[in-house]
């Protein structure tokens, strides 16, 4: 009975710890999507970290092999961190088969696909007014991802920080160009969207 009542208290202690963490590290991710290139071997995958249970991701986390990220990245706790579920998201990639242009949102569109495996697609988050979205969000199919998927936080708790490095996805020519993200220099493994040709941001 004493060391039930032992274990049971160290396991207290332990919730108790992990509800009052502004952030947890996740080093276990499900693979949510993956593209092939048309022209090459080459594979881009988008993964979600796997939070416990009271914290939340704030974006997906895209790599350009199959092989899961090998960074931890942090979730943030729901109820010490100001998140909100986004309203809607944005569809960064692909918009339509037969289109190619900027649209009001300034987010630069596919003309046609260069890649084998469209059956995944990658959206932006609309966040609520007072905050920021920090990531895209890739969908294993044409819908858009759960409102739950990824969460908006803050803008005041948001700075800027670098960009890591730009992945081209396609052949980038006039027939079919390519489509870039910027991988983010953060501690939460998100991408963000870029015009292909400038490789400026289009979104955050």
């Amino acid at each position: 009975l004493r060391l039930f009542l032992a274990v049971e208290e160290d396991i207290l202690t332990f919730l108790r710890m992990t509800s009052r963490k502004m952030t947890i590290s996740c080093s276990e991710f499900d693979k949510v999507a993956i593209i092939g290139n048309l022209n090459n071997d080459q594979v881009y995958t988008f993964w979600r970290p796997q939070a416990p249970p009271g914290f939340a991701v704030l974006g997906d986390y895209l790599t350009p092999v199959d092989k899961p990220p090998t960074t931890p990245v942090l979730a943030v706790n729901m109820n010490l961190v100001k998140i909100k579920r986004p309203e809607s998201f944005i569809l960064i990639w692909p918009r339509d088969a037969s289109s190619y242009a900027s649209d009001p949102e300034g987010i630069t569109r596919v003309q046609k696909p260069v890649l084998r495996d469209v059956n995944c697609s990658i959206w932006y988050p609309v966040a609520p007014k007072g905050y920021v979205a920090v990531g895209c969000v890739a969908s294993s199919g044409a819908a858009p991802p759960p409102l739950s998927s990824s969460f908006c936080i803050l803008a005041s708790l948001v700075s800027r920080c670098p960009l890591r490095d730009c992945i081209m996805i396609g052949a980038g020519n006039g027939d079919s160009p390519a489509t870039a993200f910027w991988r983010v220099d953060n501690c939460l493994g998100t991408f963000l969207p870029a015009e292909s040709s400038s490789l400026n941001l289009v979104c955050g």
